[in-house]
């Protein structure tokens, strides 16, 4: 098994149909073929972190490169596995709005985050990229979390 991890940047005409299309597509993808991972949104930045067999995440990360709906795909790391960060990751998604945003400035949100970051167990060097990825993206600028995973 394989962890990868990458950043990417949405498409300006990017919306909540494209979220919908994402989440619809990946739920079932990745119940089929056993994927987990996390990936995080805002203001057009991507980061993912992938989980599952080597050949299955690096065809899925091939068609991620050639997705229109976003551009600049850096892979930031990849490596193998025995344990999943993720294991029963499912999907999920919450709308933020920018009057919302305001309110999360400094809030417990981004501290719990950071922290949980802090926290969390990175044995690998994908898991360690996407986590300071995280907290770098924080640190700049407010996210969403889409949680992705097998169930």
């Amino acid at each position: 098994m394989i962890q990868l991890t990458y950043t990417s940047l949405a498409s300006a005409n990017f919306g909540m149909s494209d979220i919908q299309e994402i989440m619809r597509k990946a739920e079932k993808f990745n119940g089929e073929n056993e994927i987990t991972g996390c990936l995080l949104l805002y203001n057009r930045r991507f980061i993912q972190i992938l989980e599952g067999e080597k050949e299955i995440i690096e065809n899925l990360y091939s068609k991620i490169k050639q997705d229109k709906k976003h551009s600049n795909v850096n892979l930031l790391g990849t490596n193998e596995t025995s344990t999943r960060i993720f294991p029963k990751w499912v999907m999920a998604f919450k709308e933020i709005n920018d009057s919302h945003l305001g309110q999360l400035t400094g809030t417990l949100f981004e501290e719990n985050l950071i922290g949980f970051s802090e926290i969390t167990k990175k044995p690998t060097l994908a898991t360690r990229v996407f986590w300071e990825k995280v907290v770098e993206v924080i640190k700049i600028q407010k996210i969403i979390p889409l949680n992705i995973s097998l169930n």
